[in-house]
C-alpha cells in the first residue's frame, strides 16, 4: 500500500502573491486501496481527543511504517525543490516593531493591527523535515455538515506554522480520497491572503477590530447554522481575507503548500451530506 504512481503528473504554481504551491495528480498507484483503509478507521472529533489546530472536522490515525518508508523520498524531493525559494520583500516597518511580542504591535486609525511583515525565505531545513517525518503516520481528516456545525470557527483560514509557536512544520499536504461521484463543485483547498499578506507571524495579529466585530455579530445568531453561514460569508467576502489560489478537489490528487501560508478547506453546508469529505493529511 501507498505505492506512488510512476505516471503521476506534477503541476507547479509560482507567484501566488510571491508564494508557490504544487499539485500532483494520479498520486497513488492504487488509490482505492488507500481510500478503503481511510473509510475503515474511526474518526475522532478534535474536541473529544488531544488534537489541536484550526481545522474543521475530525481525524483518524493509523501508525504504520509504510507511510514513512514509501512516501519519504517523494516528499523530500518535492519539498527541497527550488520552486519554494521566494525573493525577500522590501517592506518599510517601524523600528520598534522589529520584534514580535504582541505588545509591540501598533494599531491603525481603523483599529486594525499594523503588521510590519518582512517576508523572509524559510530556507528548507532537512533536519526539521526528517524530525517531523519520523512522526508521520496515516492520518485522515473527515468533514461533513454535522462536524462543520459542531465547530463553526473551523471555517476561518489558519496556518500550520506560526513563528511564536512550537511547530517546525515547513509544508502541509492533502491527498483527496473522494471519488468523482462524491466531488461537488468545491471541497478542495483555498490559499488566502489577510490584508494582502499570505503569511502572518502571530495568529493573534488577525484578531483586530474587524475580527472582534465579526465575533460579536456571530454570537447574536441563534443557531449554529446561522453562525456558520455568517462567518462563511465574511471569509468569502474579500476583505480582509482574499482567496488567492484554489486547489480543486480531484480523486487521488495531492496538494502541497507552505505551512506558513493561510489556508482553509473549500467547504460549505450541503456539500457533504450523503458522504464525508475525506482526505489524507501530512505535515512535514
Amino acid at each position: 500500500m501507498f505505492e506512488i504512481n510512476e505516471d503521476a503528473k506534477v503541476i507547479a504554481f509560482k507567484d501566488i502573491r510571491g508564494r508557490s504551491a504544487m499539485i500532483v495528480d494520479d498520486f497513488y498507484k492504487d488509490p482505492d486501496e488507500v481510500r478503503e483503509l481511510a473509510i475503515s478507521l474511526e474518526a475522532k472529533d478534535k474536541n473529544e481527543s488531544s488534537l489541536v489546530g484550526g481545522f474543521p472536522g475530525a481525524r483518524s490515525f493509523l501508525d504504520t511504517l509504510e507511510v514513512k518508508e514509501k512516501l519519504y523520498e517523494t516528499y523530500l524531493n518535492l519539498c527541497s525543490n527550488k520552486l519554494w525559494k521566494i525573493p525577500d520583500r522590501d517592506i518599510e516597518y517601524e523600528e520598534d516593531c522589529t520584534n514580535w511580542p504582541v505588545k509591540s504591535i501598533t494599531l491603525n486609525s481603523d483599529g486594525s493591527f499594523n503588521i510590519p511583515i518582512i517576508k523572509k525565505n524559510r530556507t528548507f531545513n532537512v533536519e526539521d523535515f526528517k524530525s517531523n517525518w519520523n512522526n508521520q503516520r496515516f492520518m485522515v481528516n473527515v468533514t461533513n455538515d454535522d462536524l462543520l456545525l459542531n465547530d463553526i470557527l473551523g471555517v476561518m483560514p489558519h496556518q500550520d506554522y506560526w513563528e511564536d509557536e512550537e511547530s517546525t512544520f515547513q509544508f502541509g499536504s492533502v491527498i483527496y480520497l473522494n471519488t468523482p461521484d462524491e466531488c461537488p463543485g468545491g471541497g478542495g483547498t483555498n490559499l488566502y491572503s489577510y490584508r494582502g499578506e499570505m503569511y502572518i507571524p502571530n495568529r493573534m495579529q488577525m484578531f483586530d477590530k474587524t475580527m472582534e466585530s465579526w465575533m460579536e455579530e456571530c454570537l447574536k445568531k441563534k443557531t449554529n447554522i446561522e453562525k456558520f453561514k455568517y462567518l462563511k460569508s465574511k471569509v468569502d467576502g474579500g476583505d480582509p481575507y482574499t482567496i488567492e489560489f484554489e486547489a480543486e478537489m480531484k480523486y487521488n490528487r495531492m496538494f502541497l503548500y507552505p505551512a506558513d501560508v493561510l489556508h482553509m478547506a473549500n467547504v460549505d453546508l450541503g456539500m457533504f451530506t450523503d458522504c464525508n469529505r475525506m482526505n489524507q493529511i501530512l505535515f512535514m
